[in-house]
C-alpha cells in the first residue's frame, strides 16, 4: 500500500501543474499563481500520504499582519511544507549542515 501511495504522489504532481497552466494563462503574471499551486500540491501530497501536520497556538498568530514563524520541521515533510509567505517577499532557510554555524544559543 505504501508504494501505491508514493507512486500516486509523485504522478499527482504533474497532472497538477498540467491542470494549473490552464490557471496560469487566465492570471498572467499574478504572483500568486505559484503560492496556490505550491498549497494545491502539498495539501493534496500531505492527503494522499496520510501524513498530518499538527499546529499548536494557531490562535496565538497575529493575523491582521504579515508575520514569520522560525520552527524546526520534521526532517522528511521538508520537500511538500506549505509556506506563508508575504506577497512581495519569499524567505529562504538554511538546514544544520553547518550553514549556520555562527550563531549562538
Amino acid at each position: 500500500m505504501g508504494i501505491i501511495r508514493k507512486l500516486l504522489a509523485w504522478l499527482s504532481v504533474p497532472i497538477i501543474c498540467l491542470f494549473a497552466l490552464v490557471f496560469y494563462a487566465a492570471r498572467p503574471f499574478n504572483p500568486d499563481n505559484n503560492r496556490i499551486l505550491a498549497r494545491v500540491v502539498a495539501r493534496f501530497g500531505r492527503a494522499v500520504l496520510g501524513m498530518e501536520r499538527p499546529l499548536e497556538g494557531w490562535e496565538n498568530m497575529p493575523q491582521d499582519r504579515p508575520t514569520v514563524v522560525i520552527a524546526n520541521h520534521r526532517p522528511g515533510t521538508a520537500e511538500i511544507q506549505e509556506r506563508r509567505v508575504s506577497r512581495s517577499g519569499s524567505i529562504g532557510r538554511a538546514h544544520h549542515h553547518g550553514l549556520c554555524s555562527g550563531v549562538r544559543r
